[in-house]
């Protein structure tokens, strides 16, 4: 993901790769807890 401001420039990048498997990992969890 990245991030532009208001004139376009570049703020940030971020790497989400991994991160539906993590999400679907602490659904998991949570479902195994009772939550």
């Amino acid at each position: 993901m990245t991030v532009y401001g208001q004139k376009g420039q570049k703020v940030m990048a971020i790497d989400l790769t991994g991160t539906a498997k993590a999400l679907e990992y602490a659904r998991k969890c949570q479902d195994a807890q009772g939550w």
